[in-house]
């Protein structure tokens, strides 16, 4: 299971390619370097790979929390709230790329209030 919390739960110390790098090194397909750097620039990350997550903007610290979690390569993917600081075009740009990046067997599980981002996925479940 991967997890992208509304609030990311990322270490303050590391950078954006640690992050992603050690992520898809757990992973159990073990990803390469290659990898790594598409989820940097998909995720439009590749600007600051040496800044540490302590000094980045909340909205990239999102946008690397999707890339992290996308980088494990699971078969179940758990997405809160993706992207709440960022503009509703972002946000439709993030599920947008989660829908090329994971693998055809993954299940993606999105919570969100924003319609226009929920009107993207396969199927929609609505709790009241």
């Amino acid at each position: 299971v991967a997890l992208a919390p509304q609030v990311p739960t990322l270490a303050p110390t590391l950078n954006a390619y640690e992050t992603i790098s050690q992520a898809a090194r757990t992973s159990q397909q073990r990803r390469s370097d290659r990898w790594t750097h598409a989820l940097m620039g998909a995720f439009e990350l590749g600007a600051k790979p040496a800044v540490r997550v302590a000094d980045l903007s909340d909205e990239v610290q999102q946008r690397l929390s999707l890339a992290r979690a996308l980088a494990k390569n699971a078969p179940l993917l758990l997405v809160d709230e993706p992207l709440p600081a960022a503009t509703t075009e972002a946000r439709r740009h993030a599920i947008a790329l989660m829908r090329q990046l994971v693998r055809p067997d993954t299940t993606v599980v999105v919570t969100t209030s924003d319609r226009a981002a929920a009107s993207l996925a396969h199927r929609v479940v609505e709790l009241e």
